[in-house]
């Protein structure tokens, strides 16, 4: 019993302590510094993303004239040349596979 009243008279005394402590004072330009650093970090951010946005999409765009035009025709392959592939790999003798003349 002893023991919890002082601990309550602790707690009292601590929270009393905070009362008569003085109203501390900042310093009148302290938001504008904070201000003025905040937007010096952004404009540094900005100056570089505004570099490289752009600059990425003309490399995609240019990748992707080169992938359209710069390949060069190229035909779809048949079902000959599929087959062909096929009758090498797995060395299939024969003129014909399933009905279908391989040699044409």
């Amino acid at each position: 019993m002893e023991r919890e009243k002082r601990i309550t008279e602790e707690v009292e005394k601590t929270l009393n302590a905070f009362d008569d402590l003085p109203e501390l004072e900042s310093n009148p330009f302290l938001y504008t510094r904070i201000k003025s650093s905040m937007n010096d970090a952004r404009t540094e951010k900005k100056s570089l993303l505004s570099v490289l946005k752009p600059a990425f999409f003309v490399i995609l765009v240019l990748l992707n004239f080169y992938t359209i035009f710069g390949t060069g025709e190229s035909s779809e392959p048949t079902k000959g040349d599929y087959l062909n592939a096929i009758s090498s790999e797995y060395m299939l003798s024969g003129s014909s596979y399933y009905g279908y003349n391989i040699n044409k």
